[in-house]
């Protein structure tokens, strides 16, 4: 697991849309890879974002029997910039903190990896389509979309990528950036402040956990995503406004609302959210061997939530868990 005592140089790798629409694989900036990788992720956790309250808040702090601490913030991976500033609880237990844990650092620089995989593995061969592999209604819900992809109805992205392009594209429409998320937030903080710094997946890691899909499970990803969207201002306010409340029970509900109508689409949630939440906890427990300093995670709020999240691991593992 990689660790520094420091943070990284910044890269740019966020500015990828709506460029990564209008581009073929083999010409996309590098950059555009780790941007994806993260972003890839995030579609199944929380894209969203709105306006500050001083009530806001899914936050978590969790006490070994040793006596180490640890702080576990509900990330928003896009938002706004009126999103800050957070509440001063959230400031204050930071500046507590040693360290500070992310899923992933937003300015890797594994980018030829992740390049690489997204023209092997994002993109049917040519002369093949994505229209063509598509049931009826997922078709009808994607033709509107088929503008913002490249190649229009004739692209050759797989579903896995075409669901990222879409989601992304509309959401930076709405104004919610990858640069504004909440990551990124304390992760600038940690850097003004020299703060050691630790990833608990890579950008190609991520990237895998969608490309490596099957068809069937791509195809069922892309259609979780159309789904999401014909409602996405809904979707994104009630999500926004569970997280501003502090009430993770009702973000739990929202967030998995769509797998609950569909059950059809819930295999997804092992492999994008269940696994991934016992491997972070096994990433995490060797940060946390020697008590000192508290550690300051940030992790997307859809792997915190309900009785598999990352907060109840450590329950179940002794630690005691408290709701802030």
């Amino acid at each position: 697991m990689p660790a520094n005592g420091g943070v990284r140089a910044p890269a740019d790798c966020h500015g990828f849309m709506p460029g990564l629409a209008r581009t073929s694989p083999k010409s996309r900036p590098a950059s555009t890879a780790a941007a994806l990788a993260a972003l890839a992720a995030a579609l199944l956790m929380t894209l969203f974002a709105g306006r500050a309250s001083a009530d806001q808040a899914l936050f978590w702090r969790a006490v070994s029997p040793a006596g180490q601490e640890l702080y576990m913030l509900g990330s928003l991976h896009m938002a706004r910039t009126s999103f800050y500033p957070l509440k001063d609880i959230l400031y204050e237990a930071f500046d507590r903190s040693g360290t500070l844990v992310l899923e992933l650092d937003p300015d890797s620089t594994e980018l030829g990896a992740t390049l690489n995989i997204i023209s092997e593995k994002g993109f049917y061969a040519q002369p093949d389509t994505l229209f063509a592999h598509l049931d009826p209604d997922s078709l009808e819900m994607l033709s509107p979309y088929a503008e913002r992809l490249p190649g229009g109805d004739e692209t050759s992205m797989k579903p896995w990528l075409a669901a990222v392009t879409v989601s992304v594209s509309i959401l930076e429409e709405l104004g919610y950036l990858v640069k504004e998320g909440v990551d990124r937030h304390f992760l600038a903080k940690a850097r003004e402040r020299d703060m050691t710094f630790v990833e608990l997946e890579t950008p190609a890691e991520q990237l895998n956990v969608f490309a490596d899909m099957s068809e069937t499970e791509s195809l069922m990803f892309l259609r979780a995503t159309l789904l999401e969207l014909k409602d996405i201002e809904g979707f994104m306010d009630e999500m926004v406004g569970a997280w501003t409340d502090g009430d993770a029970a009702r973000f739990e509900e929202a967030f998995f609302s769509t797998y609950k109508a569909w059950p059809e689409l819930s295999p997804l949630l092992d492999k994008v959210i269940f696994d991934r939440n016992q491997t972070m906890f096994e990433r995490l427990e060797p940060v946390l061997d020697n008590p000192g300093k508290p550690v300051f995670a940030v992790l997307g709020s859809g792997h915190l939530v309900g009785p598999r999240g990352i907060p109840a691991l450590f329950a179940a593992a002794g630690w005691q868990v408290e709701k802030f």
